[in-house]
Protein backbone atom coordinates (compact mmCIF):
# COMPACT_ATOMS: atom_id res chain seq x y z
CA UNK A 1 0.00 0.00 0.00
CA UNK A 2 2.79 2.41 0.93
CA UNK A 3 4.64 2.11 -2.37
CA UNK A 4 1.46 2.26 -4.42
CA UNK A 5 0.18 5.44 -2.75
CA UNK A 6 3.63 7.05 -2.88
CA UNK A 7 4.03 6.29 -6.59
CA UNK A 8 0.53 7.53 -7.41
CA UNK A 9 1.04 10.82 -5.56
CA UNK A 10 4.43 11.38 -7.19
CA UNK A 11 2.92 10.86 -10.63
CA UNK A 12 -0.49 12.52 -10.28
CA UNK A 13 -0.33 14.91 -7.31
CA UNK A 14 3.16 16.31 -6.91
CA UNK A 15 3.80 19.56 -5.06
CA UNK A 16 4.53 21.46 -8.28
CA UNK A 17 1.69 20.09 -10.42
CA UNK A 18 -1.08 19.64 -7.88
CA UNK A 19 -0.53 20.79 -4.31
CA UNK A 20 0.27 24.45 -4.97
CA UNK A 21 -2.81 24.88 -7.16
CA UNK A 22 -5.05 23.25 -4.54
CA UNK A 23 -3.99 25.21 -1.46
CA UNK A 24 -6.83 27.73 -1.75
CA UNK A 25 -9.32 25.34 -3.33
CA UNK A 26 -12.37 24.59 -1.13
CA UNK A 27 -11.96 20.83 -1.78
CA UNK A 28 -8.18 20.59 -1.83
CA UNK A 29 -8.00 18.01 -4.61
CA UNK A 30 -9.27 17.22 -8.09
CA UNK A 31 -11.70 14.53 -9.21
CA UNK A 32 -8.83 12.80 -10.99
CA UNK A 33 -6.62 12.61 -7.90
CA UNK A 34 -9.46 11.72 -5.50
CA UNK A 35 -10.72 9.12 -7.94
CA UNK A 36 -7.22 7.66 -8.22
CA UNK A 37 -6.94 7.42 -4.45
CA UNK A 38 -10.37 5.73 -4.40
CA UNK A 39 -9.26 3.25 -7.07
CA UNK A 40 -6.27 2.37 -4.91
CA UNK A 41 -8.56 1.75 -1.93
CA UNK A 42 -6.99 4.58 0.05
CA UNK A 43 -10.23 6.51 0.59
CA UNK A 44 -12.17 3.46 1.79
CA UNK A 45 -9.32 1.97 3.80
CA UNK A 46 -11.38 1.79 7.03
CA UNK A 47 -14.76 1.00 5.50
CA UNK A 48 -15.53 -2.67 6.23
CA UNK A 49 -15.38 -4.98 3.21
CA UNK A 50 -19.02 -6.00 3.57
CA UNK A 51 -19.94 -2.38 2.85
CA UNK A 52 -17.65 -2.02 -0.17
CA UNK A 53 -14.50 -0.72 1.50
CA UNK A 54 -11.00 -2.10 1.88
CA UNK A 55 -11.66 -3.34 5.42
CA UNK A 56 -8.18 -2.53 6.69
CA UNK A 57 -7.01 -1.30 10.09
CA UNK A 58 -5.68 1.93 11.55
CA UNK A 59 -2.17 0.63 10.77
CA UNK A 60 -2.88 0.73 7.04
CA UNK A 61 -4.66 4.06 7.45
CA UNK A 62 -1.52 5.34 9.18
CA UNK A 63 0.57 4.22 6.21
CA UNK A 64 -1.71 6.11 3.82
CA UNK A 65 -1.64 9.16 6.12
CA UNK A 66 2.17 9.12 6.18
CA UNK A 67 2.35 9.08 2.40
CA UNK A 68 -0.27 11.80 1.98
CA UNK A 69 1.59 13.90 4.54
CA UNK A 70 4.95 13.33 2.88
CA UNK A 71 3.42 14.47 -0.43
CA UNK A 72 1.75 17.48 1.30
CA UNK A 73 -1.60 16.43 -0.15
CA UNK A 74 -4.20 19.06 0.88
CA UNK A 75 -7.31 16.95 0.20
CA UNK A 76 -9.96 15.89 2.72
CA UNK A 77 -8.67 12.35 3.24
CA UNK A 78 -8.38 12.53 7.04
CA UNK A 79 -11.86 13.96 7.59
CA UNK A 80 -13.67 11.67 5.19
CA UNK A 81 -11.63 8.45 5.12
CA UNK A 82 -10.77 8.34 8.81
CA UNK A 83 -12.84 10.62 11.05
CA UNK A 84 -16.23 10.19 9.38
CA UNK A 85 -15.74 6.48 8.75
CA UNK A 86 -14.65 5.75 12.32
CA UNK A 87 -17.55 7.75 13.74
CA UNK A 88 -20.05 5.94 11.54
CA UNK A 89 -18.68 2.47 12.26
CA UNK A 90 -18.99 3.12 15.98
CA UNK A 91 -22.35 4.90 16.05
CA UNK A 92 -24.36 3.04 13.43
CA UNK A 93 -25.31 -0.53 14.27
CA UNK A 94 -27.77 -3.19 13.28
CA UNK A 95 -29.92 -2.93 10.17
CA UNK A 96 -28.99 0.71 9.58
CA UNK A 97 -25.26 -0.01 9.37
CA UNK A 98 -25.36 -1.51 5.88
CA UNK A 99 -27.40 1.34 4.46
CA UNK A 100 -25.48 4.17 6.13
CA UNK A 101 -21.96 2.81 5.57
CA UNK A 102 -22.62 1.86 1.95
CA UNK A 103 -24.07 5.33 1.28
CA UNK A 104 -21.08 6.93 3.04
CA UNK A 105 -18.61 4.94 0.96
CA UNK A 106 -20.38 5.81 -2.29
CA UNK A 107 -20.70 9.47 -1.44
CA UNK A 108 -17.26 10.22 -0.07
CA UNK A 109 -14.96 7.43 -1.09
CA UNK A 110 -15.77 6.52 -4.64
CA UNK A 111 -14.72 8.95 -7.30
CA UNK A 112 -15.82 12.36 -6.07
CA UNK A 113 -15.56 14.64 -3.13
CA UNK A 114 -17.30 17.89 -2.27
CA UNK A 115 -16.28 21.09 -0.54
CA UNK A 116 -17.25 21.59 3.06
CA UNK A 117 -19.98 24.12 3.62
CA UNK A 118 -19.43 27.14 5.77
CA UNK A 119 -16.36 29.26 6.36
CA UNK A 120 -12.88 27.81 6.30
CA UNK A 121 -11.09 27.58 9.63
CA UNK A 122 -8.79 30.46 10.37
CA UNK A 123 -6.02 31.05 12.83
CA UNK A 124 -6.85 33.06 15.89
CA UNK A 125 -4.41 34.93 17.98
CA UNK A 126 -4.46 33.85 21.59
CA UNK A 127 -4.16 36.46 24.21
CA UNK A 128 -3.13 35.29 27.60
CA UNK A 129 -3.81 37.34 30.67
CA UNK A 130 -2.36 36.76 34.05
Amino acid sequence: MRDTVRRFLAEKASVTTHVRQMLDDPIGTTREVWGGLADLGATGVLVPQEFGGSGMTMVEAGVVAEELGAALHPGPWLSSAVAATRALTRMVTGANAASVLTRHRRRFHDRHCRPLSGPRPCRRERRYSR
